[in-house]
């Protein structure tokens, strides 16, 4: 019997802008890249929360970005899906 490893590795380290994140979705890119979106903050329900994205190219995993921040309301979980002509989007 073959026993395998799952593969596993930090999207970002301790230097992180957030305290918290949770709901990832991920999608790999036609480029063979992979993007992950994430629910992060200091906590829920707390003003700084948003969605956010880090992408991993082929030198690693870049810094995390906020893409939504509307300012208090609630933003839910994200997902992502890639449409067969390429185009990404995020709900």
């Amino acid at each position: 019997m073959t026993q395998h490893t799952p593969l596993h590795e930090h999207a970002f380290g301790d230097d992180r802008p957030f305290a918290s994140c949770h709901a990832s979705t991920l999608v790999e890119l036609a480029s063979g890249e992979t993007l992950v979106a994430y629910f992060a903050g200091t906590h829920e329900k707390n003003p700084d929360v948003g969605i956010w994205h880090s992408r991993r190219t082929p030198a690693g995993w870049e810094p995390p970005r906020k893409v939504a921040d509307f300012g208090g309301i609630a933003h839910w979980n994200p997902a992502l899906f890639q449409a067969p002509d390429g185009r990404l989007w995020l709900f």
